[in-house]
């Protein structure tokens, strides 16, 4: 049974997404925000990461570097399900480590579930990261994590 640990303030939201993935044959283990994402990976062991971007205390761009940057947690694929979804924002989450990153607003639940099924088997994101858009949207590329 694959185990996912989700990053999500919003309680509904978070509350919907364990009920949706416990009843598809997933361990699921939840946090309301990132502050100790790299501690929190490391207790819970997931298959997958699925990261919310705008939350309390520490954003999901900076927990996702945080997670890529530790030779605990650097294996560990993160999709990002945020409601941003702009060519600057999938670059970011892209350049910082994540495998992808969906709109949640796009998705029904069993569509996330789908799309976590589709990491998980290793198929690639449907984004590409641009190495010429990083630069000119400005995205800091000395904040990209070595990965150990």
């Amino acid at each position: 049974m694959p185990h996912i640990l989700i990053f999500e303030d919003d309680p509904l939201l978070r509350t919907m997404y364990q009920k949706k993935f416990n009843t598809a044959k997933f361990t699921v283990t939840t946090q309301p925000d990132a502050a100790n994402a790299v501690a929190d990976a490391v207790a819970a062991k997931p298959d997958i990461i699925l990261m919310d971007l705008i939350m309390p205390k520490v954003d999901g761009f900076d927990a996702t570097r945080s997670l890529m940057a530790d030779p605990k947690t650097s294996a560990i694929p993160i999709l990002i399900v945020s409601n941003l979804g702009d060519p600057a924002t999938i670059q970011k989450a892209l350049w910082f480590g994540a495998k992808d990153i969906v709109v949640k607003a796009d998705l029904t639940p069993q569509q996330l579930v789908a799309k976590t099924r589709d990491i998980l088997a290793g198929k690639q994101s449907e984004h590409v990261l641009n190495p010429q858009l990083i630069e000119v949207l400005h995205i800091d590329t000395q904040a990209k994590p070595k990965r150990n």
